[in-house]
Protein backbone atom coordinates (compact mmCIF):
# COMPACT_ATOMS: atom_id res chain seq x y z
CA UNK A 1 0.00 0.00 0.00
CA UNK A 2 2.54 2.47 -1.50
CA UNK A 3 2.61 5.58 0.56
CA UNK A 4 -0.88 4.48 2.02
CA UNK A 5 -3.41 4.57 -0.37
CA UNK A 6 -6.13 4.45 2.28
CA UNK A 7 -4.83 8.08 3.74
CA UNK A 8 -4.31 9.72 0.62
CA UNK A 9 -7.94 8.54 -0.76
CA UNK A 10 -9.27 10.02 3.08
CA UNK A 11 -7.43 13.62 3.03
CA UNK A 12 -8.59 13.88 -0.82
CA UNK A 13 -11.70 13.78 -0.11
CA UNK A 14 -11.47 15.93 2.91
CA UNK A 15 -9.90 18.90 0.88
CA UNK A 16 -12.10 18.69 -1.64
CA UNK A 17 -15.00 18.74 0.95
CA UNK A 18 -13.42 21.91 3.13
CA UNK A 19 -12.87 23.74 -0.76
CA UNK A 20 -16.53 23.10 -1.80
CA UNK A 21 -17.57 23.30 1.46
CA UNK A 22 -20.92 21.41 0.77
CA UNK A 23 -21.97 18.47 2.71
CA UNK A 24 -18.49 19.11 4.41
CA UNK A 25 -19.46 17.13 7.59
CA UNK A 26 -21.22 14.21 5.97
CA UNK A 27 -18.20 13.80 3.62
CA UNK A 28 -15.87 13.53 6.19
CA UNK A 29 -18.00 11.02 8.35
CA UNK A 30 -18.52 8.55 5.15
CA UNK A 31 -14.73 8.79 4.90
CA UNK A 32 -14.55 7.85 8.81
CA UNK A 33 -16.28 5.04 8.54
CA UNK A 34 -14.90 3.81 5.43
CA UNK A 35 -11.27 4.14 7.37
CA UNK A 36 -13.14 2.31 10.17
CA UNK A 37 -14.21 -0.49 8.33
CA UNK A 38 -10.75 -0.72 6.38
CA UNK A 39 -8.84 -1.06 9.89
CA UNK A 40 -11.34 -3.50 11.15
CA UNK A 41 -10.25 -5.53 7.82
CA UNK A 42 -6.45 -4.98 8.82
CA UNK A 43 -6.90 -5.94 12.03
CA UNK A 44 -8.18 -9.36 11.35
CA UNK A 45 -5.65 -9.69 7.99
CA UNK A 46 -2.53 -8.78 11.01
CA UNK A 47 -4.33 -11.21 13.47
CA UNK A 48 -4.52 -13.91 11.12
CA UNK A 49 -0.77 -13.46 9.78
CA UNK A 50 0.76 -13.47 13.57
CA UNK A 51 -1.91 -16.79 13.83
CA UNK A 52 0.36 -18.24 11.23
CA UNK A 53 3.91 -17.17 12.48
CA UNK A 54 2.63 -18.55 16.22
CA UNK A 55 1.47 -22.08 14.41
CA UNK A 56 5.12 -22.57 13.11
CA UNK A 57 6.71 -21.26 16.57
CA UNK A 58 4.98 -24.38 18.10
CA UNK A 59 5.81 -26.68 16.18
CA UNK A 60 9.03 -25.49 15.62
CA UNK A 61 10.50 -23.38 18.36
CA UNK A 62 14.43 -23.56 18.30
CA UNK A 63 14.29 -22.87 14.66
CA UNK A 64 11.70 -19.67 14.74
CA UNK A 65 12.35 -18.35 17.80
CA UNK A 66 14.41 -14.94 16.42
CA UNK A 67 11.72 -14.31 14.33
CA UNK A 68 8.86 -15.19 16.41
CA UNK A 69 10.53 -12.65 18.87
CA UNK A 70 10.96 -9.92 16.30
CA UNK A 71 7.66 -10.37 15.65
CA UNK A 72 6.62 -9.68 19.03
CA UNK A 73 8.73 -6.36 19.12
CA UNK A 74 6.70 -5.04 16.04
CA UNK A 75 2.96 -6.27 17.41
CA UNK A 76 4.91 -4.32 20.43
CA UNK A 77 5.51 -1.39 19.32
CA UNK A 78 1.92 -1.14 17.05
CA UNK A 79 0.53 -1.50 20.07
CA UNK A 80 2.23 1.40 21.65
CA UNK A 81 1.39 3.67 18.85
CA UNK A 82 -1.90 2.27 18.55
CA UNK A 83 -2.75 3.23 22.10
CA UNK A 84 -1.26 6.91 21.55
CA UNK A 85 -3.39 7.26 18.77
CA UNK A 86 -6.48 6.03 20.74
CA UNK A 87 -6.11 8.20 23.49
CA UNK A 88 -5.81 11.20 21.12
CA UNK A 89 -8.75 9.95 20.12
CA UNK A 90 -10.77 10.09 22.87
CA UNK A 91 -9.76 13.15 23.93
CA UNK A 92 -10.65 14.81 20.38
CA UNK A 93 -14.31 12.74 20.61
CA UNK A 94 -14.66 14.42 24.06
CA UNK A 95 -13.86 18.19 23.21
CA UNK A 96 -14.58 18.64 20.08
CA UNK A 97 -11.74 20.65 19.77
CA UNK A 98 -8.32 20.46 17.20
CA UNK A 99 -5.31 18.75 19.16
CA UNK A 100 -2.35 20.90 19.88
CA UNK A 101 0.82 21.95 18.31
CA UNK A 102 2.49 19.83 21.38
CA UNK A 103 -0.01 16.80 20.84
CA UNK A 104 0.95 16.80 17.00
CA UNK A 105 4.80 17.00 18.05
CA UNK A 106 4.31 14.71 20.24
CA UNK A 107 2.75 12.12 17.85
CA UNK A 108 4.95 13.27 15.02
CA UNK A 109 8.12 11.98 16.87
CA UNK A 110 6.28 9.14 17.90
CA UNK A 111 5.47 7.73 14.46
CA UNK A 112 9.18 8.25 13.22
CA UNK A 113 10.34 6.59 16.13
CA UNK A 114 8.10 3.64 15.37
CA UNK A 115 9.27 3.68 11.39
CA UNK A 116 12.92 3.94 12.11
CA UNK A 117 12.26 1.07 14.65
CA UNK A 118 10.40 -1.38 12.47
CA UNK A 119 12.41 -0.76 9.57
CA UNK A 120 15.45 -1.48 11.83
CA UNK A 121 14.28 -4.89 11.53
CA UNK A 122 14.67 -5.64 7.71
CA UNK A 123 17.76 -6.71 5.75
CA UNK A 124 19.65 -3.60 4.25
CA UNK A 125 19.08 -4.88 0.78
CA UNK A 126 14.88 -5.21 1.38
CA UNK A 127 15.13 -2.03 3.29
CA UNK A 128 14.14 0.28 0.78
CA UNK A 129 10.99 -1.73 -0.92
CA UNK A 130 9.69 -2.01 2.28
CA UNK A 131 10.12 1.74 3.59
CA UNK A 132 8.31 2.61 0.31
CA UNK A 133 5.57 0.22 1.31
CA UNK A 134 4.54 1.04 5.00
CA UNK A 135 4.07 4.52 4.52
CA UNK A 136 4.06 6.87 7.77
CA UNK A 137 6.59 9.08 5.95
CA UNK A 138 6.95 12.46 8.35
CA UNK A 139 9.61 14.02 6.66
CA UNK A 140 8.42 13.93 2.96
CA UNK A 141 7.26 16.77 1.04
CA UNK A 142 3.62 17.26 1.24
CA UNK A 143 1.83 19.60 -0.84
CA UNK A 144 -1.54 21.74 -0.35
CA UNK A 145 -4.32 21.60 -3.23
CA UNK A 146 -2.86 24.70 -4.98
CA UNK A 147 0.84 23.12 -5.03
CA UNK A 148 2.50 25.00 -1.94
CA UNK A 149 5.09 23.37 0.02
CA UNK A 150 3.74 21.79 3.05
CA UNK A 151 5.26 20.19 6.06
CA UNK A 152 3.71 16.86 7.83
CA UNK A 153 1.84 18.68 10.79
CA UNK A 154 0.47 21.65 8.71
CA UNK A 155 -0.48 19.45 5.26
CA UNK A 156 -2.87 16.63 8.01
CA UNK A 157 -3.56 18.88 11.27
CA UNK A 158 -2.72 22.96 11.00
CA UNK A 159 -4.45 23.09 7.54
CA UNK A 160 -7.77 21.27 7.51
CA UNK A 161 -10.83 21.49 10.02
CA UNK A 162 -10.79 20.35 13.44
CA UNK A 163 -13.95 17.66 12.50
CA UNK A 164 -11.68 16.38 10.57
CA UNK A 165 -9.45 15.09 12.82
CA UNK A 166 -10.95 11.83 14.09
CA UNK A 167 -10.64 11.32 10.29
CA UNK A 168 -7.11 11.87 10.18
CA UNK A 169 -6.01 9.70 13.45
CA UNK A 170 -7.78 6.92 12.69
CA UNK A 171 -6.25 7.25 9.04
CA UNK A 172 -2.51 7.18 11.01
CA UNK A 173 -3.79 4.18 12.46
CA UNK A 174 -4.83 2.27 9.51
CA UNK A 175 -1.07 2.96 8.42
CA UNK A 176 0.30 1.37 11.54
CA UNK A 177 -1.48 -1.78 10.60
CA UNK A 178 -0.70 -1.93 7.36
CA UNK A 179 3.15 -1.56 8.73
CA UNK A 180 2.42 -4.19 11.05
CA UNK A 181 1.09 -6.91 8.54
CA UNK A 182 3.88 -6.23 5.89
CA UNK A 183 6.36 -6.75 8.65
CA UNK A 184 5.33 -10.46 9.71
CA UNK A 185 5.02 -11.13 5.93
CA UNK A 186 8.26 -10.15 6.00
CA UNK A 187 9.39 -12.07 8.62
CA UNK A 188 7.87 -14.94 7.82
CA UNK A 189 9.20 -15.23 4.07
CA UNK A 190 12.45 -14.98 5.76
CA UNK A 191 11.89 -18.54 7.75
CA UNK A 192 14.21 -20.77 6.60
CA UNK A 193 12.63 -23.27 4.32
CA UNK A 194 15.17 -25.97 3.82
CA UNK A 195 15.18 -29.15 2.50
CA UNK A 196 13.61 -30.90 5.36
CA UNK A 197 11.19 -27.63 6.92
CA UNK A 198 7.73 -26.57 5.99
CA UNK A 199 6.85 -28.52 2.80
CA UNK A 200 3.60 -27.99 1.69
CA UNK A 201 1.14 -29.79 -0.14
CA UNK A 202 -2.05 -29.12 -1.35
CA UNK A 203 -4.94 -31.88 -0.36
CA UNK A 204 -8.55 -32.20 -1.69
CA UNK A 205 -10.93 -33.86 0.23
CA UNK A 206 -14.43 -34.93 -1.48
CA UNK A 207 -17.75 -34.88 0.26
CA UNK A 208 -18.43 -37.92 -1.57
CA UNK A 209 -16.36 -39.53 -4.13
CA UNK A 210 -20.01 -40.77 -5.87
CA UNK A 211 -22.72 -38.54 -7.09
CA UNK A 212 -25.42 -38.84 -9.20
CA UNK A 213 -26.22 -36.91 -12.34
CA UNK A 214 -27.36 -33.73 -11.72
CA UNK A 215 -25.92 -33.33 -8.53
CA UNK A 216 -22.43 -31.61 -7.69
CA UNK A 217 -19.20 -33.06 -6.87
CA UNK A 218 -17.82 -31.05 -3.91
CA UNK A 219 -14.29 -31.11 -2.52
CA UNK A 220 -12.55 -28.58 0.09
CA UNK A 221 -9.31 -28.16 -0.93
CA UNK A 222 -6.34 -26.91 0.87
CA UNK A 223 -2.80 -26.35 1.76
CA UNK A 224 -1.08 -28.13 4.76
CA UNK A 225 2.71 -27.70 5.75
CA UNK A 226 4.66 -30.35 7.36
CA UNK A 227 8.28 -30.91 8.13
CA UNK A 228 9.41 -34.41 7.27
CA UNK A 229 11.19 -34.58 9.95
CA UNK A 230 9.10 -34.91 12.75
CA UNK A 231 6.30 -37.44 11.21
CA UNK A 232 3.16 -37.18 13.27
CA UNK A 233 1.60 -39.67 15.36
CA UNK A 234 -1.87 -41.10 14.84
CA UNK A 235 -3.73 -42.92 17.20
CA UNK A 236 -7.67 -43.64 15.56
CA UNK A 237 -10.41 -45.21 17.35
CA UNK A 238 -14.23 -45.22 17.55
CA UNK A 239 -14.30 -41.72 18.31
CA UNK A 240 -12.56 -38.98 20.74
CA UNK A 241 -13.35 -36.27 23.10
CA UNK A 242 -12.70 -32.87 21.19
CA UNK A 243 -12.18 -31.30 24.82
CA UNK A 244 -9.91 -33.88 26.35
CA UNK A 245 -8.57 -35.60 23.51
CA UNK A 246 -9.67 -39.10 24.96
CA UNK A 247 -9.70 -41.86 22.43
CA UNK A 248 -12.97 -44.33 22.60
CA UNK A 249 -12.73 -48.25 22.05
CA UNK A 250 -10.32 -50.31 20.30
CA UNK A 251 -6.77 -47.74 19.54
CA UNK A 252 -4.78 -48.22 16.78
CA UNK A 253 -2.01 -46.84 15.21
CA UNK A 254 -1.80 -45.44 11.76
CA UNK A 255 0.65 -45.59 9.44
CA UNK A 256 2.41 -42.36 7.89
CA UNK A 257 3.65 -41.63 4.69
CA UNK A 258 5.37 -38.47 3.86
CA UNK A 259 3.77 -36.54 6.79
CA UNK A 260 0.30 -37.81 6.06
CA UNK A 261 -1.74 -40.58 7.87
CA UNK A 262 -3.41 -43.02 5.96
CA UNK A 263 -6.43 -44.40 7.49
CA UNK A 264 -8.09 -47.80 6.61
CA UNK A 265 -10.81 -48.87 8.29
CA UNK A 266 -12.67 -53.03 7.31
CA UNK A 267 -16.27 -52.20 6.45
CA UNK A 268 -17.72 -55.50 8.07
CA UNK A 269 -21.23 -54.74 8.64
CA UNK A 270 -22.90 -51.91 6.62
CA UNK A 271 -24.96 -48.83 8.41
CA UNK A 272 -22.87 -45.65 9.85
CA UNK A 273 -19.83 -46.08 11.35
CA UNK A 274 -18.19 -43.14 13.70
CA UNK A 275 -14.06 -42.95 13.98
CA UNK A 276 -12.14 -40.63 15.79
CA UNK A 277 -8.82 -40.31 16.91
CA UNK A 278 -5.55 -37.81 17.56
CA UNK A 279 -2.95 -35.91 15.52
CA UNK A 280 0.43 -35.51 17.66
CA UNK A 281 3.03 -33.18 16.75
CA UNK A 282 6.15 -33.24 18.32
CA UNK A 283 8.63 -30.45 17.95
CA UNK A 284 12.87 -30.58 18.45
CA UNK A 285 12.08 -28.56 21.48
CA UNK A 286 10.77 -31.54 23.44
CA UNK A 287 6.89 -30.03 23.21
CA UNK A 288 3.73 -31.64 21.39
CA UNK A 289 0.35 -30.63 20.29
CA UNK A 290 -2.48 -32.91 20.05
CA UNK A 291 -4.88 -32.74 17.13
CA UNK A 292 -8.14 -34.30 17.92
CA UNK A 293 -10.50 -35.20 14.86
CA UNK A 294 -13.86 -36.81 14.52
CA UNK A 295 -15.67 -38.27 11.57
CA UNK A 296 -18.45 -41.09 9.96
CA UNK A 297 -19.41 -42.98 6.71
CA UNK A 298 -21.49 -45.51 5.63
CA UNK A 299 -21.06 -48.82 4.85
CA UNK A 300 -23.62 -50.10 2.44
CA UNK A 301 -24.80 -53.99 1.83
CA UNK A 302 -22.69 -56.30 -0.12
CA UNK A 303 -24.62 -56.57 -3.44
Amino acid sequence: MKKSIIFFCCTSLLLISCNQNEQMTNSINVANECVLKAIDILLQTSESSFYRFQNGYQLNKVRIQPYYDKVQEVKKLSDNLIASIDMLRKAVDTTQKRISDTEIQTLKKSIKEYRQKVIGFIDAKYRKRVEETIGLDTDGLFYSQDSIEQDWETHYFQNTLPEATPLILNSIKSEVFNAEIELINYFFCELPHDDGFQLIKAFVVPKSNYVLQGEYFEADVFAAAYDKKMAPEILIGSSVDMNTNVISGKTTSVDVIDGMGKIKLRATTPGIKTYGGTLIINSPSGGSRVFPFNGKYTVGGAK
